[in-house]
């Protein structure tokens, strides 16, 4: 095993673990924000060689999805900071080049009939989709005042997204790692899942609360 998938792994472990114990601490207490830091570290760390070994394979749909995982952990990190102007333009930079990115890695996947990863078709539909709604919500976030509820509900949903794409990496496109009755019955497409779970959980129980409670 060579360095970078060394770091990769390392990255994606630490992901994981940090990742889980954010969910599983009180939401907005120590623990809960320290585990935050580790799990932003931990996803760029396991992003940054991710992304190198897909540009040095001629993967660009693969590179896009690094820098879609980046761009998503570091907006939702800073929902509750006030970063500055030139950092937020260049997140949202970031995440419309990612946009622009899917959209056409599927028209010339379409044109060409070949696919640049091996992502079903219509995946990078889907991203550009979410990367969407999330530079929208960036926008909104420049330019009004954003609630508690509002701010938290724009962390949640681009943290618990971030994990997803950590745990699908790990659970779902490697299921040969793990025994066959954990793919048998389901096991990996749980864990591959949680993250959304969590997060549908989240936005509903953000719905009965007041920003007061907060």
């Amino acid at each position: 095993m060579d360095l970078t998938l060394i770091i990769h792994i390392g990255g994606g472990i630490v992901t994981l673990c940090a990742g889980t114990f954010a969910i599983a601490a009180r939401k907005g207490s120590r623990p809960h924000k320290r585990a935050g830091y580790v799990f932003v570290g931990g996803m760029l760390t396991m992003a940054a060689p991710g992304g190198a070994v897909s540009f040095l394979a001629d993967k660009p749909f693969d590179v896009m999805s690094t820098w879609l995982t980046a761009y998503m952990v570091l907006s939702g990190w800073l929902s509750f900071r006030c970063a500055t102007k030139s950092v937020a333009i260049g997140l949202m930079v970031l995440g419309g080049g990612c946009f622009i990115g899917y959209l056409l890695a599927e028209f010339y996947s379409v044109l060409t009939n070949v696919r640049a990863t091996d992502a079903p078709p219509g995946a990078g539909y889907v991203f550009a989709t979410i990367l969407g709604l999330a530079l929208f919500g960036d926008f909104k976030h420049q330019t009004n005042d954003r609630t508690i509820r509002q701010k938290t509900i724009r962390h949640l949903w681009r943290m618990c997204f971030g994990l997803f794409i950590a745990s699908v990496s790990f659970f779902g496109a490697r299921p040969h790692l793990f025994p066959d009755w954990m793919q048998t019955y389901g096991i990996l497409l749980g864990l591959s899942v949680a993250p959304v779970v969590v997060m549908a959980y989240w936005r509903f129980e953000l719905r009965l609360r007041t920003d007061r409670k907060l």
